[in-house]
């Protein structure tokens, strides 16, 4: 087993001013697949991965009251990139027209969103005060699904989610573990289009490698206990108690695995946030998306602290402690 230490430790003078969301135009309902739970936007042919990022950046600027060159440091995590090569984070730079800014990729798959989110909180803390960075999850996963896998397809959704981090005098970003094991290997993926396995007449008529599917065994039942403990170590490092906490934000694929490390922790499920019965699992938008849509709500107050946690389909559990500042109120709707 690889083990990548953590990324991020100590606190940083970044704070969260906006989020934003966008979604795709096509609605799928429940009735769509046997067992089916809630609602999933799966994006229509013409739609893409950067078409998304591009809607969710947008939103989450007007929220935040900032301009778009105003932005320093852009930051994309995606499980769906644009094209092999260029970036997505160069052809999403080029379409938001902010050129002459620091843009990078995080690439971490599903569980990206929490990597991306330390790495670009640490980089605004290093530039001047007022300095400002935005931080995209998104996936169109729906286009690599196979819809009669009732495995995979019920749970996946498209989506985009983008944070705005603004360099501020104060220490909003208390302190974060990220961690990453190849544990889960092969696991769930898309097998062909990379270098190990360009595609091929053969591949594509296959339809295997593809497509999302399991590779081996499944994971074996959730490390309640390890997220647990990941979850109080970081905590413990940010000088937070469980009780101060006013909101757990979750990027989960399984609620049920949410619900056992909470209840495991004696946390109120009143203070508990998922969005994956709304509009499934979104990969690396799940997170931003999931607290978008708390702070619509009115669950999210201008001050709490805020524990931000996610974990793919492996082993590992992301975990960030913030305070939220007291930021305008989100006036745009989810899509």
């Amino acid at each position: 087993m690889v083990e990548i230490p953590n990324v991020l430790e100590s606190s940083c003078a970044a704070a969260i001013v906006g989020t934003g969301t966008a979604f795709p135009s096509r609605v799928i309902s429940a009735t769509d697949w046997p067992g089916g739970d809630g609602t999933r936007y799966w994006c229509a042919p013409h739609e893409s991965t950067v078409d998304l990022a591009e809607q969710a950046v947008h939103a989450a600027l007007d929220d935040a009251g900032v301009a778009l060159d105003a932005i320093d440091l852009l930051v994309v995590t995606t499980d769906t990139p644009e094209f092999i090569v260029p970036s997505t984070t160069v052809v999403l730079q080029a379409r938001l027209g902010v050129s002459g800014i620091v843009a990078l990729e995080v690439g971490a798959s599903g569980d990206g969103f929490l990597p991306a989110f330390v790495v670009a909180a640490r980089l605004v803390s290093t530039m001047p005060p007022g300095r400002r960075a935005v931080v995209v999850g998104v996936s169109c996963i729906s286009k690599y699904l196979d819809p009669h896998d009732e495995h995979t397809a019920p749970i996946f959704g498209d989506g985009a989610g983008a944070l705005v981090l603004e360099h501020r005098n104060t220490s909003d970003v208390l302190a974060s573990e990220i961690r990453s094991t190849s544990a889960a290997l092969p696991g769930l993926g898309i097998f062909a289009g990379g270098a190990r396995t360009p595609v091929t007449h053969a591949i594509i008529d296959a339809g295997i490698q593809t497509r999302l599917r399991w590779s081996g065994a499944r994971p074996r039942e959730f490390p309640v206990h390890e997220a647990v403990q990941r979850i109080e170590n970081t905590l413990g490092g940010a000088g937070v108690r469980r009780d101060e906490v006013g909101a757990w934000i979750w990027a989960q694929a399984y609620e049920a695995s949410v619900g056992a490390i909470t209840a495991a922790l004696g946390v109120d499920d009143g203070s508990v946030h998922t969005s994956t019965h709304d509009y499934g699992f979104t990969g690396p938008a799940c997170l931003p998306v999931t607290l978008h849509a708390a702070r619509q709500r009115g669950q999210v107050a201008p001050g709490a602290l805020v524990v931000l946690a996610g974990a793919g389909t492996g082993r590992d559990v992301c975990v960030a402690v913030v305070r939220m500042p007291g930021v305008a109120s989100v006036a745009h709707a989810a899509g």
